[in-house]
């Protein structure tokens, strides 16, 4: 799979926020707990979007596993 760069508009995502480096498979953990919860998120846009920060001086970092809603 090549990446693919690709500019969007200002968008909001609702979702669950994980903090850590990821060392024991927690993001995709977070996934399979978020997943159940998808049908409560009201004004679903274009999906469900995985995004995070860069790490901080430690490794850890911030991820959200989340779908993009319209503003209400």
């Amino acid at each position: 799979m090549e990446p693919k760069i690709v500019s969007l508009p200002a968008f909001t995502v609702v979702g669950m926020m994980y903090y850590g480096k990821n060392q024991n498979n927690e993001i995709s953990q977070l996934w399979s707990s978020f997943n159940p919860h998808i049908a409560e998120i009201k004004y679903i846009r274009d999906g469900a979007f995985g995004l995070c920060q860069p790490p901080d001086e430690t490794g850890a970092f911030h991820y959200l596993a989340g779908m993009s809603v319209a503003r209400t």
